[in-house]
């Protein structure tokens, strides 16, 4: 079955088998159509795939709607970072099915699409840029970064840290530092 759609988009069963695939899924995630039909959406999932979030991420659709960022995989085993939207949907003759449809994060969109790094640099940042002189504020910002580098997509933090402290006022206190 073909979707048409210009997201990734998957349609699952009750079972949670994949019924229906896009070509905008099959490019993102490397399956073809025939692979994946059948087949639960885990066949994305690795390594660095958060499968307790995965868990809550698949409860929270059967209730109803649900986001989710995590890290999956294509078929080749390269990961990507995953942005996924799903939503509880019903056929005509009340059969119940789950529309997903997703996107590959990038950059500094993928770091914010991290609830924990995000967390940090929007709430707790700011806060402690509040507490701390000028100079201190831009050493605890640093620290942070260095410990964040491993969630940051190509390693570089230094650019992300300063977009990111755009946005949580964290800027004022490094341009004064």
């Amino acid at each position: 079955h073909e979707l048409k759609c210009a997201m990734a988009s998957i349609v699952l069963d009750q079972g949670e088998r994949i019924v229906a695939v896009n070509s905008a899924w099959t490019r993102l995630c490397g399956f073809s159509a025939n692979e994946a039909l059948g087949s639960s959406p885990k066949l994305l999932q690795g390594p660095k795939t958060d499968t307790r979030e995965a868990r809550a991420f698949a409860e929270a659709c059967r209730l109803g709607s649900a986001t989710i960022t995590l890290t999956n995989y294509r078929k080749d085993g390269s990961p990507f970072t995953h942005r996924i939207t799903s939503r509880r949907v019903l056929d005509a003759s009340g059969r119940v099915y789950y529309l997903s449809e997703g996107r590959e994060v990038h950059g500094v969109l993928s770091l914010l699409a991290s609830s924990q790094v995000a967390r940090l640099f929007c709430v707790t940042l700011p806060r402690l840029a509040a507490a701390l002189p000028p100079l201190a504020a831009l050493y605890a910002a640093r620290e942070v970064a260095s410990h964040a580098s491993d969630r940051w997509p190509g390693g570089s933090v230094t650019g992300g840290l300063l977009l990111l402290a755009a946005g949580t006022g964290l800027l004022l206190s490094l341009a004064s530092a």
